[in-house]
């Protein structure tokens, strides 16, 4: 039991620091609203990703389009509005900003696993 505990631990708080290194990384990206132009139809069903190509302005003005294989998840729909995180020294690097009701699914989700584990090690 101390192991299966253990492990609860370990998992909900590698869970919980993905999830939160998706709110913070990556620093000093900026953020603006993007236009998912198209998605990859190659993704299962199942997937809660998929592809996606995506146009957003950068603060100098310029219009980029960019692929991103994780584009965004699998409810978007060509047109819809995104937010777009994006490296101001490099504007090709961009992907699409993951929403907070997902993160907050994910630390809500390792946080439970984190004290299952602690309750089987005190009980």
């Amino acid at each position: 039991m101390t192991l299966l505990a253990i492990l609860l631990i370990v998992v909900g708080a590698g869970i919980s620091l993905f999830a939160t290194s998706l709110i913070i990384r990556p620093a000093g990206w900026a953020r603006v609203t993007g236009e998912i132009l198209g998605t990859s139809s190659s993704a299962p069903s199942y997937a809660p990703h998929r592809g996606a190509s995506f146009r957003y302005t950068s603060g100098d003005g310029t219009e980029h389009t960019v692929w991103s294989p994780e584009g965004t998840d699998t409810g978007a729909a060509v047109g819809q509005p995104v937010q777009v995180r994006y490296d101001p020294k490099n504007p090709a690097q961009a992907r699409v900003g993951t929403s907070l009701p997902q993160v907050f699914i994910l630390i809500a989700l390792g946080d439970a696993l984190i004290v299952a584990g602690i309750l089987i090690l005190v009980l």
